[in-house]
């Protein structure tokens, strides 16, 4: 998890984390001088779902009102997101419920049993749930993106101390410009190309590999670029837990 890298680099585990982007202003404000050094998305693809049996009385939004609402984790990035997407249409926080249902098979299960009245889920298990939901908001694309955090928003990036910077320069800028490399191959990449660089233990279904894969492109920022403004996106994302 995004935790347990944290915890890995501030201990010496490690010199790179794969992980939010918030984990760096988070850690910053506990006198641990971080910094993100390529951002590796500019939507953060989290998807707000409606079960299907309850699909008929919730078609926006708004109609979460009194709702409950699966996120991965309370204080998640997928709380966030509910809670944004609720503050844009005039309700607040506790308008709402939040129970926590993990990501992958767990958020998959709770879907199909129907008991929440909207779920925030990421890929693959967005994919996997598509026949089973109605989506609201999906922020793998612009446009849900922009309706919910007002632009682009960097959920993943790649960090590491400032420490470990200044005393490796030429180090850390080759592992970004591997990084952004890799990112530009992607973008240029026929999706079949892509797939067959996937070790085969990482592909359950070939098919619905591809849906996703698909569906996520778009949201994959691929110049590593992290500007003021979409700091500033994460951190008021961060403020409404702490």
């Amino acid at each position: 998890s995004g935790a347990k890298g944290a915890q890995a680099l501030v201990a010496g585990n490690t010199d790179f984390v794969s992980g939010a982007y918030e984990h760096t202003i988070d850690l910053q404000a506990k006198g641990l001088a971080m910094v993100d050094v390529v951002g590796m998305s500019r939507y953060p693809g989290y998807v707000l779902v409606v079960p299907k049996a309850k699909a008929s009385r919730i078609k926006t939004v708004a109609d979460l009102k009194g709702g409950t609402i699966g996120v991965s984790a309370p204080g998640s990035g997928t709380q966030v997101f509910a809670v944004r997407a609720l503050q844009k249409v005039g309700l607040t926080k506790d308008d709402a419920s939040y129970v926590g249902i993990g990501l992958g098979p767990t958020a998959v299960a709770a879907a199909r049993a129907g008991q929440l009245d909207a779920l925030v889920t990421q890929d693959p298990a967005t994919t996997e749930m598509a026949d089973d939901v109605v989506v609201l908001l999906d922020s793998r694309e612009a446009a849900g993106t922009v309706a919910v955090y007002g632009g682009d928003y960097v959920l993943d990036g790649l960090y590491t101390t400032w420490a470990f910077v200044n005393a490796n320069p030429r180090t850390t800028q080759a592992v970004v410009n591997a990084t952004v490399r890799a990112m530009l191959w992607l973008n240029k990449t026929p999706i079949d190309d892509i797939i067959a660089r996937v070790p085969a233990e990482y592909i359950k279904d070939k098919g619905q590999y591809r849906r996703m894969l698909s569906a996520k492109m778009a949201s994959m920022n691929f110049d590593g670029r992290i500007t003021e403004a979409v700091a500033k996106n994460a951190y008021e994302s961060i403020q409404m837990f702490q």
